[in-house]
């Protein structure tokens, strides 16, 4: 116990001398091999955790969603897979919707883990599932479930998006399918 605060702090960060020597502009013109020798175990365990805890400190430092709005996604979700089942739509539009409502579902289950970045890639899945399969959506755009779909992404949405200060994506993708 002989080392003071601050030489425990200078020891933990020796590592970050080795990520300098792989960074820098002269590495670039070395011969990978003999720059990754930098890259000793300790050195990767470090930069992981060092990744870790930035993850987890991103997650700490942003806006929290109230619970009653993810119990009101939830809800919301879960009413619309049950309409998404018992619908005549293609067969092919209901397993998208149903499949993207369930990715927007886990996301918000896993919010208390991963922060509102899970429901956002889930909403861009959503969003980029039905950008991509535009003209089955569009065949089908006045369908209530499709238009409960919207809604329900929209909602979800809106609750992310001063979390992560999103632009009004759901604007676009309303005014493409034709919708108000």
């Amino acid at each position: 116990m002989g080392r003071s605060r601050r030489g425990i702090r200078s020891c933990s960060l020796l590592w970050t001398n080795a990520v300098s020597a792989v960074l820098s502009p002269t590495a670039y013109h070395q011969n990978w091999n003999s720059v990754k020798t930098n890259l000793t175990p300790d050195v990767m365990t470090a930069l992981e955790f060092t990744a870790d805890r930035l993850d987890v400190e991103e997650v700490a430092t942003e806006e929290s969603i109230p619970a009653d709005q993810l119990k009101k996604i939830l809800a919301d979700v879960e009413k619309l897979q049950k309409c998404i089942g018992d619908s005549d739509l293609h067969k092919s539009v209901k397993a998208i919707l149903w499949q993207q409502a369930e990715s927007i579902r886990l996301a918000v289950y896993a919010y208390k883990i991963r922060g509102a970045s899970a429901v956002k890639e889930a909403l861009e899945r959503a969003f980029g599932a039905v950008l991509i399969n535009g003209e089955v959506f569009k065949e089908q755009q006045n369908h209530a479930v499709v238009r409960d779909f919207l809604r329900v992404a929209e909602t979800a949405y809106k609750y992310m998006a001063p979390v992560l200060k999103l632009a009004p994506a759901v604007l676009a993708l309303k005014k493409l399918l034709g919708g108000d």
